[in-house]
């Protein structure tokens, strides 16, 4: 396999990881509180990234003080924010619905980084806007859900809000003076995420853990953050951001196949908002401001 190939592979696996989150959120969701998933996703993670991070032989980041506050806000928001929003919002929605939000990311990004930092997006970006919005609202159309099932409005707002955490997540990271590896950047999260969600996770009113839930919180840890985060930007690294950034529409079609494949019946409305935000995920990702 030449190098082309198994970073295309590297990519795809990321994706394919990361299209398994929503599934796994649900699984946790019906056996853990949030924050409380939250803390053992990040607690076992954590060694695992500083593992690689080792591995790869990178430095501890020592950012200046300005940076560090926006890292805790990243970590409040991309970490704490979108796991624990993720969870509540998969406790009533289906997989495949969450699919179709996800892959409203990079409009999302795109639509606040406008809002609050005066970016003005070009007109590819706009129309990755506008088809993203269309898509995401497919999943309210009356008569979407012929078996008689009611829309999972609350659930789908919530899954929207933790890709909006994530949208902030991404815009703060370009806000950082200085850049840093992304393994230390995602190890320095994962510790701060920690230490922000155990108090909360403290206040939150326990019950019995179930086996499943935590079982799914290793694989999270594990699997789509830890191998996943590392796959993607060595990835990443080597192919181009840009040209690696097409391979995230991967991710809501592998979560797509997971709600079906768990008994999930897709409808016409719904394969069609399905479509509509691939194709606003592929406008942003080819998008030269993106």
């Amino acid at each position: 396999m030449n190098t082309t190939h198994r970073t295309q592979l590297q990519l795809s696996i990321a994706m394919i990881l990361a299209g398994t989150t929503p599934l796994a959120s649900q699984i946790i969701g019906h056996g853990l509180p949030p924050f409380t998933a939250g803390t053992l996703r990040f607690a076992m993670a954590l060694p695992l990234l500083y593992g690689l991070m080792r591995y790869q032989r990178q430095a501890w980041p020592r950012p200046p003080r300005r940076d560090l506050g926006l890292l805790l806000l990243q970590a409040a928001c991309g970490s704490i924010g979108y796991t624990s929003l993720l969870i509540l919002g998969m406790q009533q929605t289906r997989v495949s619905d969450a699919a179709i939000l996800s892959a409203t990311l990079p409009a999302v990004t795109a639509l606040l980084g406008w809002l609050l930092l005066g970016s003005r997006p070009g007109l590819r970006l706009m129309l990755a806007i506008a088809l993203a919005t269309a898509g995401a609202c497919t999943l309210q159309w009356p008569g979407s859900r012929p078996d008689g099932q009611a829309s999972h409005w609350l659930g789908n707002a919530l899954v929207l809000t933790a890709v909006m955490c994530e949208g902030l997540f991404i815009l703060l990271q370009r806000r950082l003076s200085q850049p840093i590896p992304p393994l230390s950047l995602s190890c320095m999260l994962c510790l701060l995420a920690l230490l922000l969600s155990v108090p909360l996770a403290l206040l939150e009113p326990q019950s019995h853990w179930s086996g499943s839930a935590v079982l799914g919180c290793l694989y999270y840890a594990a699997l789509p953050t830890a191998l996943g985060y590392w796959l993607w930007y060595s990835g990443a690294a080597t192919l181009g951001a840009s040209r690696a950034a097409l391979f995230t529409v991967i991710m809501p079609l592998t979560a797509t196949v997971l709600g079906v494949l768990n008994g999930e019946a897709l409808y016409g409305v719904q394969v069609l908002g399905l479509l509509i935000t691939l194709l606003a995920l592929w406008l942003a990702a080819t998008s030269p401001q993106a």
